[in-house]
């Protein structure tokens, strides 16, 4: 079936309303949606305000696409591919990948060296394996995005990496919950570590934070800290057991699909 085109601009600027407006006159008011802002709303505000009219008029999929000529919109179908087969609710576009050439396509080489530079440091805090956290050649889910608090993000440039963190965390939950939430609903009792409430890992636990890709002591923590506890065992380093009495909020949210790839 072939997929029908929303196109939505969000501007604060006159001249860019006038191109738009142009263009509407030309391919017709359904192409192309223009929206101006009465007050500047940042990288991360218009984004947010990008999503939301996304989601709320029903939309599946949405792509946020830079306009400084470093992505090429014709690879848009190769990439929607996976998110329309439902093999993933997040695809980048990657100028830095293996058999890219950002330098020779314009990018300056201080931007080059510090993407190159943070990339690298983020995908150790983080725990991901990204060629650049960076891209501004970004494709969404609605349904997904649906899933995690956005809203709260920042409306500066972090909302991007911000972004990722929440789809990474939602990522691990969805672990979690496949394994552990049938068993809990059926009534079965779900003990877990006293050590999993602690802000941070002690030494002695053996922890390596980024041995797995998948986890961050943060998610744990983040996680497990929100659900109703009951019955402790076996003191400071025993075990708690999740509460059948008051279920746990993330829990009742592990129920819904977040992010299969990033």
């Amino acid at each position: 079936m072939r997929a029908s085109w929303n196109f939505l601009t969000i501007t604060r600027k006159l001249t860019t309303l006038l191109r738009c407006t142009r263009v509407q006159a030309r391919e017709g008011r359904r192409k192309l949606t223009v929206h101006r802002n009465t007050q500047n709303l940042r990288y991360g505000g218009n984004q947010k305000a990008g999503y939301q009219y996304a989601i709320e008029r029903g939309l599946d999929i949405v792509v946020m696409l830079h306009a400084d000529g470093q992505y090429a919109p014709e690879c848009l179908q190769q990439m929607l591919e996976p998110l329309e087969k439902g093999e993933a609710d997040m695809v980048f576009g990657s100028c830095m990948a293996a058999g890219g050439d950002p330098l020779a396509g314009g990018m300056p080489l201080y931007k080059f060296l510090g993407n190159k530079v943070l990339t690298w440091l983020e995908n150790q805090i983080v725990g991901l394996n990204l060629s650049e956290f960076h891209s501004g050649y970004r494709i969404y889910s609605c349904h997904a995005l649906k899933k995690i608090p956005f809203m709260l993000n920042s409306n500066e440039w972090h909302f991007d990496t911000e972004v990722l963190i929440q789809f990474q965390e939602a990522r691990w939950k969805q672990i979690f919950a496949s394994k552990t939430l049938a068993k809990w609903e059926a009534g079965a009792d779900v003990w877990i570590t006293k050590r999993v409430l602690s802000l941070r890992p002690q030494s002695h636990w053996n922890w390596v934070e980024g041995d797995d890709p998948n986890i961050s002591w943060t998610y744990i923590f983040n996680f497990f800290s929100h659900l109703e506890m009951s019955r402790p065992i076996g003191g400071d380093d025993g075990f708690v057991l999740i509460s059948q009495e008051v279920p746990g909020r993330c829990l009742r949210l592990d129920k819904q699909p977040f992010a299969k790839m990033i």
